[in-house]
């Protein structure tokens, strides 16, 4: 898995590739926490190039939005497709997270 971290004005984005899976996913964690600790509280992560989610993945997803949470902070998920969006559908996180299809749509829902 490769993360991409863009800044879109106080918005940070990260561009997941890869297999979001056990061994990349606390990477993911990591750059959230290090964020929060730099005061940084609106987040997309965009699943455009996410190939797989494992069990791990969704864990580190969940906490994720936790971590963001207790921050008082914004979590938006974006370009949610194919087998992802399946797997969210069937876990039911399609309703735990907050999802927009697109990264314009996602920036201006975090304005």
């Amino acid at each position: 898995m490769q993360i991409n971290i863009r800044n879109a004005k106080d918005i940070i984005i990260i561009d997941v590739i890869g297999e979001f899976e056990l061994y990349e996913s606390s990477r993911i964690q990591e750059a959230i926490e290090k964020n929060i600790s730099s005061n940084k509280k609106k987040f997309i992560m965009n699943f455009d190039h996410v190939t797989y989610v494992d069990s791990s993945g969704i864990k580190t997803l969940i906490i994720c939005k936790e971590k963001v949470k207790e921050a008082d902070g914004e979590l938006k998920m974006i370009n949610i497709q194919g087998s992802i969006k399946r797997i969210f559908e069937l876990t039911k996180l399609i309703d735990f997270f907050d999802i927009e299809k697109t990264e314009d749509d996602a920036v201006k829902s975090l304005s």
